[in-house]
């Protein structure tokens, strides 16, 4: 295979457009253990990829878009007309087929010659067909003639007085009792049922709400037994800690918003912690907590993030920075959001210093 003609099939394959009469010769000249030129074939892949970089993109005008728009429409609507065109012929096909008479039976004409212009000649006709049928019939065997019973004349005082049935009058009556006697038992079963539905439902009414209001006071007391028992755990953590040796006491009073707030601080150095009571504390968003600050030196440091929660009285706080007593200057108390803040910037709620 010539060189010129394999840079010619390289060339076409790079371009992708390697027809099958070249890629059976290709396919054949590199089993037969041809070479191929790798550096060539790279350069015309890389050459190739860049051309459409080169070329620029051709846009349509809008006159030519509007024009297909406008071919599309029409066929959507020849299709749209085919389709009722088709359904329209179906119905009145169908309705052709309803109304369509069906074929009256023909007459043979040999009845109509025997007939006579005369007004009688519907009643002719009819008699003519019933001899017919009669004729068509297959002729069964005389029966023997029945004997004549001889009748004697009755009595005259039998004839003179009506025997009245009574049996036969009252057949009547008991099939009538029969039929309606099922009716007559339901309808007894509805009023006796009635009757007694109407006496059960106010007793079962209030029985009823007997229940309801059992299952209230039942939740209840199962509600109120949970915070007890939460309460006693609280209160015995509460009388350990105030139990420890050399505890200050802060007094924490409300801010400039919320006068009528006020809370205690109870710190024991020695463990380094502490338990805050909150009396009426100040109402936060859902989204924020209290948090607990320490002022020394000019310098917030934050102390514990104090979620916020309805039923809480107090809060144990671990971890009190270990400070010399007289280098704190101010505890304050702010809202911030619920992961904390790392500077205070929000509202002073709360504030105090030692009790002396």
């Amino acid at each position: 295979m010539a060189e010129n003609q394999i840079m010619e099939i390289i060339s076409a394959f790079a371009a992708g457009c390697l027809d099958r009469e070249n890629y059976i010769q290709f396919k054949e000249y590199y089993d037969a253990g041809g070479k191929l030129p790798l550096k060539e074939l790279g350069e015309l892949q890389n050459t190739i990829a860049l051309v459409p970089i080169i070329l620029e993109i051709e846009k349509p005008r809008p006159e030519i878009k509007a024009e297909v728009a406008k071919k599309l429409i029409a066929l959507q609507d020849e299709i749209k007309e085919k389709i009722k065109e088709q359904k329209r012929k179906a119905l009145e096909a169908q309705k052709m087929e309803r109304t369509a008479v069906p074929p009256s039976p023909e007459i043979p004409e040999a009845h109509f010659d025997q007939l006579t212009p005369t007004l009688d000649t519907r009643e002719i006709f009819e008699a003519r067909k019933t001899e017919e049928r009669e004729k068509r019939k297959p002729k069964t065997k005389d029966a023997p003639p029945k004997k004549k019973t001889e009748t004697r004349p009755k009595p005259e005082a039998e004839k003179s007085e009506p025997v009245f049935h009574k049996k036969e009058e009252s057949v009547p009556k008991q099939s009538f009792m029969k039929r309606n006697l099922g009716w007559i038992f339901a309808a007894l079963f509805l009023i006796a049922a009635g009757l007694i539905y109407f006496l059960l439902s106010g007793k079962i009414e209030n029985q009823t709400e007997a229940l309801q209001l059992k299952e209230k006071q039942i939740k209840q007391l199962q509600k109120d037994l949970a915070l007890n028992k939460k309460m006693v755990t609280d209160y015995k953590t509460l009388l350990k800690f105030l139990g420890e040796r050399e505890i200050s006491v802060v007094e924490l009073q409300g801010g400039k918003d919320y006068p009528k707030s006020s809370g205690r601080l109870y710190i024991s150095f020695r463990s380094g912690d502490a338990v805050l009571l909150l009396n009426n504390p100040p109402q936060i968003k859902e989204d924020e907590a209290y948090q607990l600050w320490l002022i020394t030196e000019g310098k917030s440091l934050p102390v514990e993030i104090l979620p916020k929660e309805n039923d809480k009285e107090y809060y144990y706080i671990m971890n009190v920075p270990t400070l010399p007593r007289k280098d704190i200057q101010l505890f304050r108390i702010t809202n911030e959001p619920k992961e904390g803040s790392v500077m205070p910037l929000g509202k002073t709620l709360l504030y105090g210093s030692f009790v002396e």
